[in-house]
C-alpha cells in the first residue's frame, strides 16, 4: 500500500490503482476495497504537500549519492542557487553544513559537473 500511495502522490490516483491491481496475479474484493482507500487517501496526502515541489531531485556529493522523493525550494530557509543547467547546488553546501562540515568551493564547483 505505501508504494501504492507513494506512486499515487508522484502520478495521480489512477495510475496507483492501476498498478496496484497489476501487482497482484488474481484480484479480489479485498483488493477492490484497498484501492478504494487508495482513491481517498492519495488526495487527502496530496493537498498537505506544498504546491511547487519536484520529486526525485539527485543528492550527490563525493561521498554519497541520495534521492529525496519531493522537495519544495524555500528561499527563506536555505538559498537555492542554481548553475546553468538548472542543478540544485547548494544542497552541497547544506549537507555539508547538516553533518559540521563548513562548506568549501571544491564541493559546490563538483555538484556542478
Amino acid at each position: 500500500m505505501g508504494t501504492a500511495v507513494y506512486t499515487g502522490i508522484e502520478t495521480g490516483v489512477e495510475t496507483a490503482v492501476n498498478e496496484y491491481f497489476m501487482s497482484y496475479p488474481i484480484i479480489t474484493d479485498q483488493h477492490f476495497d484497498e484501492a478504494m482507500k487508495l482513491e481517498y487517501v492519495i488526495p487527502k496526502a496530496v493537498e498537505l504537500l506544498p504546491p511547487g515541489g519536484e520529486f526525485e531531485i539527485e543528492l550527490s556529493t563525493p561521498d554519497m549519492i541520495a534521492y529525496l522523493d519531493y522537495l519544495v525550494p524555500r528561499k527563506d530557509i536555505i538559498s537555492l542557487d542554481t548553475d546553468d543547467s538548472g542543478e540544485w547546488i547548494a544542497f552541497v553546501q547544506f549537507i555539508n553544513n547538516f553533518n559540521g562540515f563548513v562548506p568549501i568551493q571544491e564541493d559546490v564547483d563538483e555538484a556542478k559537473n
